[in-house]
């Protein structure tokens, strides 16, 4: 019913906005892990399934680039000759991606990226990928091998580690450069891309990602525009109850929101301390102070959350504290254009007591 409700809100809420001035100018990047019918639903997306998304793309003139050139046009905000540009993208270098995602993606030659978390593969799981179908994948010239840390750890919590932050720092970028440096020798060659393991990330660890080179993805839905965070890019997730068409539709044809999302406490947040629940600024770029007047926010589940405006920012937050896990704000504006809206979310995560905040110290 929660979700119901979201979803009439967007398909209902028609009165128009100044135009957007982030059409031809922006990218959605879809993100999946599983395609298949026997791995958890949470995750997956079936190959029926994931074959309708490719149809409707295509079917309303969709056009499917590779994840650098998006990246690469945003940085340097050059235009895009289709208002509606996808990169496709998985996380994690499952065995049915190889199996089930390869051949559909194949068959039609469309590009697509591969965030690849190399110990599992090192490792030969059996729910893995090897290195020959990797490379067999990267020769074709339509996967993009790209940087999903070494380990797949929660890069952001180490009580049980014990860590000072300069050992928290060492240990995360011998994550990121391990990974990377098995990337280029198995397959010759890997992109400056990274994606956070389970999206999670702070300033701590996107400083990191910028200062080692690399354009860094987290798991917050939303499309990418110019004034996007290059240090944490929006990518829709995409399986379970949110790969249905009809809402997943709506996703494909959104809009960068104009506004920052400014958490008042950094990542992660402790379960029992006064930062839960999370508060987050959501403040206007300039000239679109009006969106936030528009602007409606949702928790994880779907539900309505209060919002209190000032001149150019929203304040959010739940009303309650949060559970453990990972959580998220999202909100959205009419963009005066049909159909398409403004989509900005913001993620984090809850910890369980004593979990160090990993931050710099102040000096």
């Amino acid at each position: 019913m929660i979700r119901r409700f979201f979803i009439l809100v967007l398909a209902t809420y028609l009165v128009p906005l100044t135009a957007s001035a982030d059409v031809g100018h922006s990218a959605v990047i879809l993100q999946y892990h599983h395609v298949s019918e026997t791995t958890p639903p949470s995750t997956s997306v079936t190959p029926a399934e994931f074959e309708q998304h490719l149809d409707w793309l295509a079917e309303n003139d969709f056009e499917v680039l590779p994840l650098p050139t998006i990246v690469s046009k945003l940085r340097q905000q050059q235009s895009f000759s289709s208002d509606k540009v996808v990169a496709i993208t998985f996380d994690d270098a499952n065995v049915s991606v190889c199996e089930q995602a390869w051949p559909i993606l194949k068959k039609r030659k469309l590009p697509f990226t591969l965030f690849i978390s190399t110990e599992m593969i090192e490792r030969q799981y059996s729910s893995q990928c090897s290195w020959q179908d990797l490379k067999e994948m990267t020769d074709s010239g339509l996967m993009v091998p790209a940087n999903h840390s070494h380990q797949h750890s929660h890069m952001i919590v180490t009580a049980e580690h014990g860590y000072s932050y300069e050992q928290w720092r060492a240990e995360a970028i011998k994550e990121i450069t391990t990974a990377q440096n098995l990337l280029e020798a198995q397959l010759g060659w890997s992109s400056q891309l990274f994606a956070y393991p389970y999206g999670e990330y702070n300033t701590a660890l996107a400083a990191i990602v910028t200062e080692l080179g690399y354009t860094g993805f987290n798991q917050s839905t939303g499309a990418a525009g110019y004034l996007s965070d290059f240090a944490a890019l929006p990518r829709i997730p995409v399986s379970s109850q949110y790969a249905a068409l009809n809402t997943l539709s709506v996703k494909l044809l959104s809009l960068p929101f104009p506004g920052d999302f400014l958490p008042e406490h950094p990542n992660p947040i402790i379960l029992d301390s006064a930062a839960n629940p999370l508060k987050v600024r959501v403040k206007s770029h300039a000239g679109f102070e009006h969106v936030l007047k528009r602007t409606s926010c949702f928790n994880s589940s779907g539900a309505p959350i209060s919002t209190t405006l000032t001149a150019n920012e929203l304040l959010i937050s739940a009303e309650q504290p949060l559970k453990r896990g990972r959580h998220k704000y999202t909100c959205t504006a009419p963009s005066g254009k049909d159909g398409r809206w403004y989509w900005g979310s913001f993620q984090w995560l809850i910890s369980d007591n004593g979990t160090a905040v990993i931050e710099p110290a102040v000096h």
